[in-house]
C-alpha cells in the first residue's frame, strides 16, 4: 500500500497537481510553533506534512549558498539564502556577513560607508568601532526621514557609537531616501550590492547578494560619491560623477558604474541591455514597478527571449507592481513563498553580463533616490555561476505561485509565521497577524 501511494504522489507531482515544495522541507519543523496544536495541526491538514526531515538536496543547496559563490583573485561574489534560515537573530553566521566582517577587522587605514539603516547585527557595529579605536578613520552617511528618523530601529544608537556620520535628514523634505549599501575599505576594497546591516538581510532570512571588487580605480569612482554625500548632498543635490564607465578590471571584466538619481540607470544602462539581450533575462527583485523596464521586458519576450522573474511577495501585494502584465504577456514571474523576502536588485544577461546594486527597479529608484548600480560585463564565469543561483531559488518556489501570489506573513510563505519578523510591515508579528491566526487557507 505505502508502494501504491508513493507512485501516485509521484505521478501526481509530475502532472502538476501536488507541489513538490523543496521549502517545506528545510522549514517544516515550523509546524510545531511553540507547541501550539491547533496551528500545528492546521499546518498539517493545509500542507500534508506529519514528519519532518532535511533532504540530501536541500542540504547541498545550504551548504553551497553559505559559502563564496564565484571568487577569483579580484572579484567575489556572496549570497545569503532564504531557504536556509527560518528567523533571524543577532548573528553573523552567513558567508556575506562573515566576508563583510573579516574585511573590516582586516582594515588598516580608512572605512567609508553607505548604509540604509542599522537593526542588530552587533557584530559588524562592534568590528566598525574596534576599527576607530585602533585608528581607522570610520566615516558613514545613512537614512533619516523628514522627521529625522530611520526604518531601522539601531540607526540614532550606532550613529552615537560610530559619531563620524552625516545623513540626508536636512534636505530630505520629499520621500527620496539614501538607499545605497557600500563599504570602501582602504581605497581598495569595493564591497556592495542589496543588504542592509540588518538581522534579517546579514543573518539570510532574507535573500541578498554583495559583490567584493579589489580595483583603486572603481574604488576612487565610490569614494567620489561618498564624499558628496559625507559633505551633505544627497538626492538631487549632487553632481554627476564623471569617468565610471568601462573600468577595465585585472580579471578582464569590465565595469560600469550607475549612480541614482542623476545617471538614470534604467533608461540609460538596463533598459538598452534588455533590448540587446540576446538569449535570456532573468531577474530576482524586490520591486520591479518601472513602466518602461516592463515594456521593454514584454518586448524581449516577444523576439524570443528567455524572460523570468521571482519577485518579492511584499512587492506583489503593491498596487503598482507590474508582474501581472508581465505574466498576462507570457513571462514566468513567481512570487516568493518564503518566511524572508527576496531582496535581491539585479539581473543576469546572456551568460556574459551581471547588473548587481542597492537600486530597485522603480521610478524613485531611478529618479529620487540615492543608489549605486555596478554592471560587469565581459564576465562568462560570473553570469553563469549568478544564473546558477537564480534558478536554485526560482525552482525552490512552487509553480503554483506563477499564477497566485502568496501572502507574506501566512501559512503559504512558509515559515513566516514562527520567524519572529514582521513580515508584512503591518506592525503585527507571527500569530498575532490576521494572516497567520486567520488560518485562511488560499
Amino acid at each position: 500500500m505505502k508502494k501504491f501511494l508513493f507512485i501516485i504522489s509521484i505521478l501526481l507531482i509530475a502532472a502538476g497537481i501536488i507541489d513538490f515544495d523543496l521549502h517545506n522541507k528545510i522549514t517544516c519543523k515550523n509546524m510545531n510553533y511553540q507547541n501550539n496544536p491547533e496551528y500545528a495541526s492546521f499546518l498539517n491538514n493545509t500542507y500534508g506534512f506529519k514528519k519532518c526531515s532535511y533532504s540530501k538536496k536541500a542540504k547541498k543547496i545550504s551548504q553551497e549558498a553559505n559559502t563564496p559563490y564565484f571568487s577569483d583573485e579580484i572579484l567575489s561574489l556572496y549570497f545569503t539564502n532564504p531557504i536556509l534560515f527560518d528567523d533571524a537573530p543577532d548573528s553573523c553566521r552567513t558567508a556575506l556577513c562573515k566576508e563583510l566582517l573579516a574585511s573590516i577587522n582586516e582594515a588598516q587605514t580608512s572605512i567609508d560607508f553607505a548604509m540604509y539603516g542599522v537593526e542588530g547585527q552587533s557584530a559588524i557595529v562592534n568590528a566598525l568601532k574596534s576599527s576607530q579605536d585602533r585608528g581607522v578613520k570610520v566615516r558613514w552617511v545613512t537614512d533619516l526621514d523628514s522627521k529625522g528618523a530611520s526604518s531601522y530601529p539601531n540607526t540614532k544608537k550606532t550613529m552615537q557609537i560610530l559619531p563620524n556620520c552625516k545623513t540626508d535628514f536636512v534636505q530630505n523634505n520629499s520621500s527620496a531616501i539614501m538607499h545605497d549599501k557600500f563599504f570602501i575599505i582602504d581605497s581598495k576594497t569595493l564591497i556592495t550590492g542589496s543588504a542592509n546591516l540588518s538581522n534579517t538581510d546579514m543573518g539570510g532570512l532574507n535573500s541578498n547578494v554583495f559583490v567584493k571588487i579589489k580595483s583603486l580605480e572603481l574604488c576612487a569612482v565610490f569614494q567620489r560619491e561618498f564624499d558628496q554625500m559625507y559633505e551633505g548632498k544627497f538626492h538631487k543635490a549632487k553632481g554627476v560623477i564623471e569617468n565610471k564607465c568601462c573600468l577595465k578590471l585585472a580579471n578582464n571584466n569590465v565595469v560600469s558604474v550607475y549612480f541614482s538619481p542623476q545617471d538614470r540607470a534604467i533608461s540609460n544602462a538596463l533598459i538598452p541591455m534588455i533590448n540587446g539581450a540576446r538569449d535570456y533575462i532573468y531577474i530576482p527583485i524586490f520591486f520591479l514597478t518601472d513602466k518602461n523596464m516592463t515594456e521593454a521586458l514584454i518586448c524581449a519576450k516577444k523576439r524570443g527571449i528567455d524572460v523570468k522573474v521571482l519577485l518579492d511577495a511584499v512587492a506583489a501585494s503593491n498596487a503598482y507592481s507590474r508582474h501581472k502584465e508581465l505574466r498576462l504577456a507570457g513571462i514566468p514571474v513567481k512570487v516568493e513563498n518564503w518566511a524572508g523576502k527576496m531582496h535581491q536588485k539585479p539581473m543576469i544577461i546572456d551568460d556574459k553580463t551581471v547588473v548587481i546594486g542597492s537600486m530597485n527597479f522603480s521610478k524613485s529608484g531611478e529618479n529620487s533616490n540615492d543608489e549605486n548600480c555596478v554592471i560587469v560585463q565581459n564576465a562568462p564565469n560570473l553570469a553563469l555561476k549568478y544564473k546558477q543561483q537564480f534558478l536554485i531559488l526560482y525552482n525552490s518556489i512552487p509553480n503554483k505561485w506563477l499564477k497566485k501570489d502568496p501572502r507574506p506573513e501566512a501559512p503559504e510563505s512558509i515559515g513566516s509565521c514562527s520567524d519572529g519578523v514582521d513580515n508584512d510591515f503591518d506592525g503585527l508579528i507571527d500569530l498575532k497577524d490576521q494572516g497567520c491566526f486567520g488560518y485562511k487557507k488560499r
